[in-house]
Order: structure tokens, then sequence, then C-alpha cells
């Protein structure tokens, strides 16, 4: 009998879907991604044990996606490390609620942590840093993230979460790293987290055996093309919805 395979779930939104790393040798739009938890399971399976991925994770997720949308399916079978990196668009909800946020997302991570014996969560990094947004509302907008991550902060406290530090960081979304829409890492960014997520499980004296993956730059050009034809097929195959939501939104508001 084999050794049986390591199970990684991943949920959240477009940073653990993979967005900004399209898969080489894709044209235009295929959905095909890499991402850094794929290149997570490639380091485990260098190392000689089987690893099976479902990565549920999805562009655009709040964390209500991830309570009524994902997590149901987690519970369909044991996982060995559950990811859940999720936060970022909520910051773009005008009508956030702060305190209904923490509650929920100790809820869910409460949940999580007793679907695997290793849980992982990701602080908040200044996603508005690249762009010229004015003082008031950049006071407003970091004043929000670094509430948002003493709210993770307790979580992972309270829960035993294994906290990949993105906000303490910096270094990992410098332009060399970032994707041409400057919002999402490239490949040589997703590679940068892989290895951040495998030194942190070393931390916790697992997968010992396992070498953090290589990260190489990325050819611009080259990157940035694939990239923007992603999203430009991703635009194109969800704006009926979104449009549909919009106007669903705008009606339930009258």
């Amino acid at each position: 009998m084999g050794t049986p395979a390591i199970r990684i779930v991943g949920l959240g939104d477009s940073l653990t879907e993979g967005v900004g790393d399209p898969r080489p040798g894709r044209a235009g739009f295929a959905g095909h991604l890499d991402g850094w938890l794929s290149y997570v399971a490639d380091a485990i399976r260098s190392s000689g044990q089987p690893v099976e991925v479902e990565n549920f994770a999805a562009a655009g997720a709040r964390l209500e996606h991830v309570m009524n949308q994902q997590l149901p399916s987690v519970r369909t079978e044991p996982a060995d490390i559950i990811s859940c990196f999720i936060g970022i668009n909520d910051l773009w909800d005008a009508n956030l609620d702060l305190d209904d946020f923490g509650r929920r997302f100790t809820l869910l991570f409460g949940v999580l942590s007793g679907y695997a014996p290793v849980v992982m969560t990701a602080s908040i990094h200044d996603v508005f840093a690249p762009f010229p947004v004015r003082a008031p509302l950049r006071q407003k907008l970091q004043h929000t993230i670094a509430a948002m991550n003493e709210i993770i902060q307790s979580a992972v406290h309270d829960s035993d979460l294994l906290l990949i530090d993105l906000a303490g960081r910096p270094e990992l979304f410098t332009s060399a790293v970032r994707a041409v829409d400057r919002l999402h890492p490239n490949r040589y960014g997703h590679q940068l987290i892989a290895a951040e997520v495998i030194h942190k499980l070393h931390d916790r004296d697992l997968f010992l055996a396992v070498k953090p993956p290589t990260a190489v730059p990325v050819r611009r050009g080259v990157q940035d093309l694939a990239h923007i034809a992603w999203v430009s097929g991703y635009v194109r195959q969800n704006w009926k919805r979104w449009r549909t939501e919009m106007r669903d939104n705008r009606a339930t508001s009258d």
C-alpha cells in the first residue's frame, strides 16, 4: 500500500486562485493558472510525498463567498492543510462593518480548525500602495487594513493558525513581483509566497524534508501579455453575471 497523499485545500480570493500567474503555453483565456498553492504542492511532491490539491479560491471572493460558497466543499473529506487568504476584496465594500467581519472571520477559522491539523491564513498587505490615492482616503484605507489585521491576529491566536505575514513582507509586493495590473503577484511573486509558506511550515517542524521552491524573476513582456490576456478573457466571461448582479443590487437599494 502506497504512502497516503497529503490533501491540501485552498480557499479565498484571486491570490490563492493564482491570478497573475497564467500557465505557460496558454494563449488567451483558458482559465489555467498556476500560483503559489501549486508551487507549494510541487515542492512537497519533490520530496517524494504524494499530494492532492483542491483549490476552491475564486477571483473577487469576499468573506461571505468563502463561508457560503467555498466552505461547504471542505466538508466532503478530511484535509491535511487548509489555506484561506481572505479580506482584500472586503476592503472595496463601502458598507464594510468591521465588527461583523470580525465575528464571521473568527467563526470561519474556528470551523476550519476542526477540519485540518494545519490551517493557514495571511495578513493583508497595503494593496493600494502602488496607486495614486488621495491622502484622506489612503489614511482611511490604511486604518481599515490595520483593523482587519488585528482581527486576523486575534483569530491566529485563538485557533492556532499558521500566519503568512504578507503585511510584514513589503518586498513580496515590489514592482518586480507584481503583475502589470499592480494588484496581483506575477509568477515570481507567487513563487516567493510559496517559499514563505514552506518556511512557515518548517517553523512548525512540518515538512522539514521539503525544499522551498526557487523564485525566478520573470520576463516582463511575455508574462504581462499573458496576464492581460487572462484578465481580458475573465472579464468577458463574467461580464453578463456582474451586470445582472449590479442591476439587482441597485433594485434592492432603491
